[in-house]
């Protein structure tokens, strides 16, 4: 179907926006669906609990995931004598770091109480 029907850029672009819009309205409809049915309290703790994730990505995960992802490609880069081998180390540890370090963040907070 898709080979056969070719929509231009602004459409694809129209109905990336369109689903984008679908899915915020859907969010939205579930959070105060959500806020009615269990009060105020519950909704402030959902969105502290929000906020307390987002704040956690943005201050350790994407810190340490770019200085690992930086650090070790360029020092196997300086002592290797291959010019390609940092380049593959990179994209392995980007992969890597994908999963592991909010898999480790995410361990570490539920050993310390945050994952109640």
């Amino acid at each position: 179907l898709w080979g056969r029907c070719r929509l231009s850029r602004r459409s694809k672009q129209l109905l990336a926006w369109l689903a984008m819009f679908g899915l915020y309205t859907t969010f939205l409809v579930l959070t105060l669906a959500y806020g009615l049915q269990f009060g105020d309290a519950k909704v402030a703790r959902l969105i502290q609990s929000w906020g307390i994730g987002l704040s956690q990505t943005f201050a350790l995960e994407e810190p340490i995931m770019i200085l690992i992802a930086e650090l070790i490609p360029a020092v196997i880069d300086a002592i290797s004598e291959d010019e390609y081998c940092g380049a593959i180390v990179n994209e392995v540890i980007n992969s890597f770091l994908a999963r592991s370090v909010s898999t480790c963040l995410a361990s570490l907070s539920s050993a310390f109480g945050g994952g109640r």
